[in-house]
């Protein structure tokens, strides 16, 4: 899911992360491994947001994500991720915050 700039928003206040930039040359290579997302990269791996609809939650109250680890670092260096099947690590947010 590619995030909007009020999402990325809502996400940064909640979970204190920043996206891998849009014009950030590795980019391309992440969307055309992954397709098109809004990603986060950190010491574990690389992440995504998903679409989510939480329990007890009816439609109309909001939009809600979950993050995904899609890739883990190989190597010491961190400087190249592997795919792996892509798993649920943290719990689902918010990302219609208001102001």
């Amino acid at each position: 899911m590619k995030l909007t700039s009020k999402q990325v928003d809502a996400v940064r206040k909640q979970l204190n992360v920043e996206p891998v930039e849009d014009d950030h040359p590795v980019q391309k290579e992440l969307e055309a491994a992954f397709g098109v997302h809004t990603f986060y990269a950190d010491p574990n791996g690389l992440h995504i947001f998903e679409k989510a609809e939480p329990a007890g939650v009816e439609a109309g109250q909001g939009e809600f994500g979950v993050i995904m680890q899609v890739a883990v670092w190989e190597g010491g260096n961190q400087d190249s991720l592997q795919s792996i099947d892509p798993q649920q690590v943290g719990d689902i947010i918010p990302l219609d915050l208001e102001e």
